[in-house]
């Protein structure tokens, strides 16, 4: 596997991971404390640059979604 497969790889473990606890959260607050343990998944991505508005964009696009706030 090339570095470049596995640093693919790792971020879609964190947006798995990030998709299996947003559920849960009450608040973009609570999600990002969830989420920060596997923020080391994202190291070599655009999004470690912009951790917290990558998720904050995850989190938006979920209750979007969920809600049909589009």
């Amino acid at each position: 596997m090339g570095m470049s497969s596995y640093i693919l790889d790792q971020e879609e473990k964190f947006w798995d991971k990030a998709e299996s606890l947003i559920g849960e959260c009450e608040s973009f607050n609570e999600f990002l404390s969830k989420m920060k343990p596997y923020e080391n998944l994202l190291q070599g991505t655009q999004s470690a640059d912009d951790f917290e508005d990558s998720l904050h964009h995850g989190w938006q696009d979920f209750w979007s979604d969920k809600y049909g706030w589009n």
